[in-house]
């Protein structure tokens, strides 16, 4: 698994509808509300379960370039025009130092080696120097555990370059069904108390959909309970990945099956604070 980071033209944004009447919180609704700002993802969970009704929240993708609009208009089903209250968690920001789209101009590389330049210093015969400075390295990492078990660890990870601090738990999941779920209760626990981008990453040993195994015996439910009661539970999101669909086989010649069990997982802060990145399935 490798990570990379491209050049953003769109960007995913959660998007809150502000006082929204009822009768728009069906998905033909939302998508149409959500189709004048950008293109509609997915809703959160309390949306989806109606709870928590003061607001809708949907997860758009947007252009970088657009100017995101405090107010939505739409016509309703009696020809009306109707005016939507909208709050974004974040707006892309166009950085006057180096004029492209960042978080905000404190993400800014630019601008951070700008602030790093060693000034020049001068001697009583009027020479001019500078004074030797260590600059740290941009992929430099502090790495510190937080807690471990039998089948994941999880570390804080402070990141210099991205000026961030996150949580990476690393999985290497146990071969049946009774031996994981000792697993499932400990990523469930460890949601309870991050409070900042999360990832999780590694072989889960899990299918978690039916088209996550080709050949072989049918996906069961049962199969799946305990890995999807579990994703539900911590909410999480898919990391975008390239390359196999499917990271595992049996290798049996021509009947061989095929199998999706490692997975990448992130957090909403995860997303909100670092959108641009995606993971890659590398071949065996």
């Amino acid at each position: 698994m490798a990570f990379t980071r491209e050049k953003l033209y769109t960007v995913p944004i959660w998007v809150k509808l502000l006082v929204l009447d009822f009768k728009y919180w069906s998905h033909k609704g939302l998508s149409k509300i959500g189709s004048l700002i950008g293109r509609p993802l997915m809703v959160d969970k309390h949306t989806e379960q109606k709870r928590g009704l003061s607001f809708a929240r949907l997860l758009i993708q947007v252009k970088m370039d657009t100017k995101l609009l405090d107010k939505v208009a739409f016509k309703n089903e009696k020809g009306v025009l109707m005016e939507q209250r909208v709050q974004y968690d974040w707006k892309p920001t166009l950085c006057k130092c180096c004029k492209k789209y960042e978080l905000g101009e404190q993400s800014c590389r630019a601008k951070k080696m700008a602030q790093q330049t060693i000034p020049e210093k001068q001697n009583e015969d009027g020479t001019k120097y500078k004074e030797h400075r260590e600059v740290p390295n941009a992929n430099t990492s502090n790495v510190s555990l937080v807690s471990k078990a039998d089948q994941a660890i999880t570390c804080q990870v402070k990141h210099v370059s991205l000026q961030t601090t996150f949580f990476v738990t690393v999985v290497y999941a146990f071969n049946t069904r009774e031996e994981r779920r000792s697993l499932w209760t400990y990523l469930e626990g460890i949601i309870q108390g991050v409070n900042m981008p999360w990832l999780v990453i590694g072989d889960l040993n899990s299918v978690l959909k039916v088209k996550d195994r080709v050949g072989g015996n049918p996906i069961s439910m049962e199969e799946i309970m305990d890995f999807h009661n579990c994703v539900e539970a911590c909410g999480p999101l898919e990391l975008l990945c390239t390359g196999n669909r499917y990271t595992w086989s049996d290798r049996h010649g021509d009947n061989k099956i095929l199998f999706k069990i490692d997975w990448v997982f992130i957090n909403d802060e995860w997303l909100n604070s670092m959108p641009d990145f995606k993971g890659q399935h590398l071949p065996e």
